[in-house]
């Protein structure tokens, strides 16, 4: 046990963290982020080991419950359990690599440039029994001569979503930055971080409310197979979505759209409008979201002559796949923390994402691209975005509690399935704040190996105008994807 792991140990309490309905639906999935730094003045001191590793306990002494252990609950819920004398140290690994920084922003930060990790990287949380998953860990690749490093941190998402992720890591960053001895007089007030989910909790009214259709067609009539995936370890159920993840061959690729870009988006659409829709609130994200609609949406259709490979073809004799066939389904991680009042105040790092999902007939989205197509599939991700309101957060939540396993059934009926998406905007987040004393991080992304047809809208370097989009997908549809006029006009390829 190192220094640093014998003093956080000396301060821990053991407790036990009851994960609640807004958790679950991610309980089994990591969220980990991969951060470039360049060494800028060829410091010898850059970056040290040992800053990196007491910071993380520092951060950690705030957040004990990454230092916990998963527990299965008689009524299918987790816990997280922590016992000061049985703690589950998140690992930091630290490897030499042969690649340069230069040739790593040559590549336009491919994750794929690096030599492959352990967990860090991992989209699913698995371990040999329950006890052993780890809820955090880090993975440190120093780049040829000292000319920079890439520091991979993952923390299992049922723990914390994107906020809290950030939230943490930036923490981290401020420790190491205050024991470096560089921190600003802002850097030595910690910020209020909090994992309390009954604080949480007190905040969603008990009192009843309608029954959200869309909640409960989502999240309620289960399936043999969701109750079964549902009903096995974390571990298990983790293994078996890492195997079929393995099998879809996904494959990921950045793109950068600039602001001057959806502005200009924006204006033809609001002319194409009606006049009575021209006050409508339309947001770069809601832009973006229509545009990734239309292409996945398009990308989705084979085209003439192509057949489906083996998977594909399995996976169309199940009963639900060729159900949706006709409407594509979008999905959009709301935050709960602007729409419970009381939750943004507590400093919550926990879980606070939820889904929302609207459908659209894929007719519609198949006809050439348009504005007004653009504004129609926009104005349906506007509507479903302010469709989260205080009730629909409430609902969402009760609906899970007084069914556990309901929470799977979007998973295993969206596996792989080429008509349904998922987005989460992380543009408002503080990737680039995320400085451990030797600069901002000059390039801030998921690693490889997302699940397909989930896409993140990250926030961009400071010297780039506009927004990133890291996009996962299958093999046979990303060169699709690639040679789409409409999107690749909109935007350049990163990677």
């Amino acid at each position: 046990m190192s220094a640093a792991q014998r003093a956080f140990a000396s301060g821990v309490k053991s407790e036990v963290v009851p994960l609640c309905g807004v958790d679950m639906p991610a309980s089994f999935v990591r969220i980990p982020g991969m951060f470039f730094f360049e060494n800028t003045d060829g410091r010898s001191d850059f970056m040290l080991s040992e800053l990196l590793q007491e910071g993380l306990y520092k951060m950690l002494a705030r957040a004990p419950v990454l230092a916990g252990r998963l527990r299965a609950t008689e009524s299918g819920f987790l816990e997280v359990v922590v016992d000061r004398d049985d703690l589950n140290f998140p690992p930091l690994r630290e490897a030499e690599c042969d690649l340069h920084f230069d040739q790593a922003r040559e590549g336009g930060f491919d994750p794929t440039l690096l030599p492959p990790c352990d967990e860090s990287s991992d989209v699913y949380v698995v371990g040999r029994s329950i006890r052993d998953a780890k809820l955090a860990s880090v993975a440190v690749f120093r780049l040829r001569e000292n000319s920079g490093a890439v520091v991979i941190f993952s923390v299992a998402h049922g723990l914390v979503d994107a906020a809290g992720f950030v939230a943490l890591t930036a923490e981290w960053a401020r420790e190491c930055r205050v024991l470096a001895g560089g921190g600003t007089q802002a850097d030595a007030a910690a910020p209020p971080i909090s994992y309390d989910r009954r604080a949480m909790q007190s905040c969603i009214p008990d009192q009843a409310e309608p029954d959200d259709s869309l909640v409960r067609h989502v999240h309620v009539p289960g399936t043999f197979l969701s109750r079964q995936l549902a009903r096995a370890s974390p571990e298990m159920r983790g293994r078996i979505l890492q195997k079929v993840t393995h099998l879809m061959d996904t494959v990921s690729m950045s793109y950068h759209v600039s602001r001057k870009t959806l502005d200009r988006l924006r204006e033809e659409v609001v002319a194409a409008a009606g006049a009575e829709k021209q006050q409508q609130r339309i947001s770069h994200n809601d832009l973006l979201v229509a545009v990734l609609t239309i292409l996945m949406a398009q990308c989705a259709q084979a085209p003439p002559g192509e057949k489906p490979g083996v998977l594909g073809r399995l996976l169309g004799l199940l009963p639900w796949w060729g159900s949706g066939r006709k409407t594509f389904q979008t999905s959009v991680a709301a935050d709960i923390r602007p729409r419970v009042p009381g939750v943004a105040e507590l400093g919550y790092c926990g879980n606070g994402m939820i889904k929302q999902t609207f459908a659209t007939a894929h007719d519609d989205l198949l006809q050439p691209v348009t504005a007004e197509l653009v504004g129609s599939v926009a104005a349906r991700v506007r509507r479903a975005t302010e469709d989260v309101t205080l009730g629909f957060v409430q609902q969402f939540a009760h609906t899970i509690e007084r069914s556990p396993d309901c929470y799977i059934r979007p998973i295993v009926c969206g596996i792989r399935h080429p008509m349904k998406m998922m987005t989460s905007n992380h543009t408002r987040l503080g990737y680039y704040g995320c400085d451990f004393g030797s600069g901002a991080p000059a390039w801030a992304c998921p690693p490889s190996g997302v699940f397909p047809n989930m896409i993140f809208i990250l926030p961009a370097p400071a010297h780039m105008d506009g927004y990133n989009v890291f996009l996962s997908t299958t093999s046979d549809i990303m060169p699709r994807i690639a040679a789409h006029k409409y999107w690749t006009n909109m935007t350049t390829r990163i990677n």
